[in-house]
């Protein structure tokens, strides 16, 4: 429960009353297991429970949404849906329900009702602990007039100190318990509340202080309810000085595609299937996300530069092959080339940066990008206008 506290103190206007709020919707993902192949719970009976519980949440503006469609397990499930109070329902032999890092599992078998179990642990995943306090067993320590409430039991003053209610109340909602406090004063326990250990047939309401705890944590936790694949993309390789054109694609047909430098950031470096980033220099990761309904995950793509600009062999015949201002494009040759005079050979890598060589192919120069050759171009004008990279002969 410390959790809870550090939640809120993190959140805007956290010791603040909710009145006049939104509803928050909560989403959930229920897990169900399969025995022989047969479902060990009902879905409209299911469903018809969390409509019941929804009634309990109604005061806090809390609703439990169902995010997606049922997943269905064997003997055991290690799926786990993220932004969303995942719920395990089974068919044990022992036990009722737990709550534990986002996670409520619940016996079907249990003895007692279903929608108080599923209550009760909703009310851990929104925050409550028990109205005996933060333990499953043993008493409370708070004191029946309510001196130590703010510190001890389950922290709330509107709820009266509870010596832990289980096998205390008869078929009659009535409190059978004859336990004092460190004072001697006799408890006087609501055994209508959810969070107790009350008969199951008794419980049907939070405190207003529950409530008021529980609509801060929904609002803390920000679960949402989306199920959106994030996009599919590819890592790519670029010579070093040049622009990448990064690529994505997504199953939704409105779905608009965002494209930022880091996996949190919250400012998009532009919108759309294709993005073209500045020059690169190093390696660098680029982050996508697709915006439909929800957010989905992001994806992440690599764009390798080569250091040495990434050049393969260059053939010295295709030198001799071209006349003079003769050209060659496509085909196996990865470059556009043209010959100036017989001295020197332009060409360009992947129609981006633009490269010159000698006939003898043994040094090559990167020249700027708004070069303009002249068909009669020596080879030794090409220095000043460029930089001498290693070539791999």
């Amino acid at each position: 429960m410390q959790h809870f506290d550090q939640l809120l103190e993190r959140a805007p206007y956290a010791h603040e009353k909710q009145r006049s709020v939104p509803m928050i919707d909560v989403p959930l993902v229920f897990h169900i297991e399969e025995v022989s192949g047969n479902p060990v719970i009902n879905l409209t009976f299911l469903f018809n429970k969390l409509a019941l519980v929804n009634t309990y949440y109604a005061p806090a503006h809390v609703r439990f949404v169902n995010c997606a469609p049922i997943l269905y397990y064997e003997s055991s499930s290690s799926v786990y849906i993220k932004n969303a109070i995942n719920i395990y329902l089974n068919g044990g032999p022992n036990g009722c329900g737990s709550y534990a890092g986002g996670r409520i599992y619940i016996n079907v078998n249990c003895n007692r009702t279903f929608e108080h179990v599923l209550a009760h642990e909703l009310g851990h995943a929104l925050g409550l602990p028990h109205t005996h306090g933060y333990t499953n067993t043993g008493t409370t320590t708070e004191l029946v007039d309510g001196s130590n409430c703010t510190t001890d039991g389950d922290r709330f003053c509107d709820t009266p100190a509870d010596p832990n209610l289980l096998n205390l109340v008869n078929g009659s909602c009535q409190y059978t318990g004859t336990g004092l406090d460190a004072k001697g004063d006799m408890y006087l326990p609501d055994v209508t509340n959810i969070m107790s250990y009350s008969r199951s047939t008794c419980v049907d309401k939070f405190s207003q202080e529950q409530l008021d705890k529980m609509y801060l944590v929904a609002q803390a936790l920000a679960l949402s309810c989306c199920r959106i694949d994030p996009p599919s993309v590819a890592d790519i390789s670029v010579c070093s000085g040049q622009k990448a054109v990064l690529t994505a694609t997504t199953n939704l047909p409105m779905g608009i595609l965002r494209w930022y430098s880091d996996p949190k950031g919250t400012l998009p470096l532009g919108t759309g299937p294709t993005f073209t980033t500045d020059t690169l220099y190093t390696s660098t990761a680029f982050y996508v996300e697709v915006l439909d309904s929800c957010i989905s995950e992001r994806s992440t793509v690599l764009v390798t530069v080569n250091p040495d600009g990434g050049l393969p062999l260059l053939d010295a015949s295709i030198f001799a092959k071209l006349g003079p201002g003769g050209t060659q494009n496509g085909g196996s040759n990865p470059y556009n080339l043209t010959k100036l005079g017989d001295t020197a050979l332009i060409f360009s890598a992947n129609r981006n940066n633009i490269y010159a060589t000698t006939h003898l192919m043994d040094t090559v120069f990167l020249l700027s990008d708004t070069f303009s050759a002249s068909t009669d171009f020596n080879i030794s004008g090409i220095t000043p206008l460029g930089t001498k990279i290693n070539h791999r002969h």
